[in-house]
């Protein structure tokens, strides 16, 4: 039977599952499904992408993180005899930080009201030890607060969310962390409130730490 993806992803964001009981539901290893959730966040574009950012932000998901969770994994498979999934997605997950560098996606945008202007995260940039122009940023230790969107009523149940995000509440509410700035150029809110690109501008930048949407670009 296929995975509905979607399905898992939207309560995933929803806090409905937890890693452990979405990859259960999935059939996969945890390893295999925060691979899918980061594959689909560096896709920018689409109801998956902003479903992942949202995972990513609740759940402080890392490129770090996912690899040591295959990477142990796979200790486990080898001294059992037997070769499981997990070992190779987190195999996969290893070549390509070290193909492209180590940053962690969290950070600390602050506190920004729905008017004010997106502005990215304070990731530093440290030339790669090659010595060649390329550059990687480290993002500092994300915080998950309990904070409501400016936009929900008072006395309703509020859950933490990652920097840049807050969460919905209220009876009309998503019930989910959404992007609280949301006055992002060349983009629209959608029906549940994610960020969506207007014609014309399809690649959304994001920033590289919070994963939160700065603007969309032709």
């Amino acid at each position: 039977m296929a995975i509905d993806w979607l399905d898992i992803f939207t309560k995933l964001s929803a806090g409905i599952y937890t890693l452990e009981e979405a990859a259960k539901v999935a059939g996969v290893s945890v390893a295999h499904l925060e691979a899918q959730v980061l594959t689909a966040s560096r896709s920018g574009t689409g109801r998956m992408a902003e479903l992942a950012g949202r995972i990513i932000a609740r759940y402080g998901i890392t490129e770090l993180g996912a690899a040591a969770a295959g990477s142990a994994a796979g200790t486990t498979a080898a001294t059992t005899g037997g070769v499981s999934l997990a070992t190779v997605v987190g195999g996969i997950v290893v070549f390509a930080l070290l193909a492209g560098g180590v940053y962690v996606l969290s950070g600390q945008l602050g506190r920004m009201s729905a008017d004010d202007p997106v502005q990215a995260g304070p990731a530093m940039l440290n030339r790669a030890e090659s010595g060649d122009d390329a550059q990687t940023p480290v993002c500092p230790e994300q915080v998950q607060t309990a904070r409501k969107c400016p936009w929900s009523p008072e006395g309703y149940t509020v859950e933490p969310c990652g920097p840049g995000f807050c969460y919905d509440s209220g009876p009309r509410g998503t019930g989910a962390c959404e992007q609280e700035n949301q006055n992002v150029p060349n983009a629209h809110v959608g029906y549940t409130l994610e960020i969506i690109c207007n014609d014309g501008f399809p690649n959304a930048v994001r920033d590289p730490c919070t994963n939160v949407i700065l603007r969309c670009e032709a």
